[in-house]
């Protein structure tokens, strides 16, 4: 991506979106059926939350309850996942990104997505209070073991889209189908959920925005809802 394209791809993601993404030509695609191969959650920076939750009493009030009496989700996450939030932020070098790859369920740099040859950003379709306990449901997985039996019945080991999956399981943003005969869906079939699900009422996601390797596209184009949409029955390599 250019340095123009980064910035409004900063620009454009918030707390709670997660990416879809591919590296073209990586030989760990073989292992993973489809075109999109990863899936990463946006879990944001402090300054990112305080500015996407302040204000909304839900919030508030569900962290009143879990114990913090100020009503902040950075003072909840602090005191109850102090090394994970250390490793988080780093001494100020900010962790936005947590997914889980072949060494677990980490925290990673921006950098990250914007080095994938492709990438979309999708943004659930739910309330800001969904999305912070999600995001303290995401703390909860950091450092589990990645899912090589790739079944998402269980918590104990996490694959990549298993993550987004179990950090918003009630909010029940796709379908889940099978891999292995076990409950599992992979990043290219949340691709497939999307374009079955669009313009219903059973969609829950929106893109907002897409690399296609050259271009950006962002909520508002049509050529880039229609690229896309079509994207997961694309060719692997």
């Amino acid at each position: 991506m250019t340095t123009g394209q980064i910035n409004q791809l900063k620009d454009s993601i918030l707390p709670g979106d997660f990416s879809l993404t591919r590296k073209s030509y990586y030989l760990k695609n073989l292992g993973i059926p489809g075109f999109w191969t990863h899936a990463c959650q946006n879990i944001g920076n402090p300054t990112d939350r305080n500015n996407f939750f302040s204000g909304d009493t839900d919030c508030v009030n569900w962290i009143i309850s879990m114990g913090e009496k100020s009503g902040s989700l950075e003072k909840l996450l602090q005191k109850v996942f102090h090394y994970k939030y250390i490793e988080h932020t780093d001494n100020g070098l900010s962790r936005p990104i947590i997914e889980s790859i072949s060494e677990g369920v980490i925290f990673s740099p921006f950098s990250k997505v914007a080095s994938m040859d492709r990438l979309v950003i999708l943004r659930p379709q739910v309330t800001k209070l969904e999305i912070a306990k999600a995001i303290y449901h995401a703390f909860e997985m950091a450092g589990r073991p990645y899912d090589y039996n790739f079944d998402f019945s269980t918590e104990t080991t996490i694959a990549c889209s298993e993550l987004v999956y179990q950090i918003y399981r009630d909010s029940r943003l796709f379908a889940i189908n099978h891999l292995f005969g076990n409950p599992f869906t992979t990043p290219n079939e949340i691709a497939m959920h999307y374009d079955e699900k669009f313009n219903t009422n059973k969609l829950r996601l929106e893109m907002i925005l897409l690399f296609d390797g050259d271009n950006v596209y962002d909520s508002k184009s049509i050529k880039g809802q229609k690229i896309f949409r079509q994207s997961w029955k694309r060719s692997f390599w």
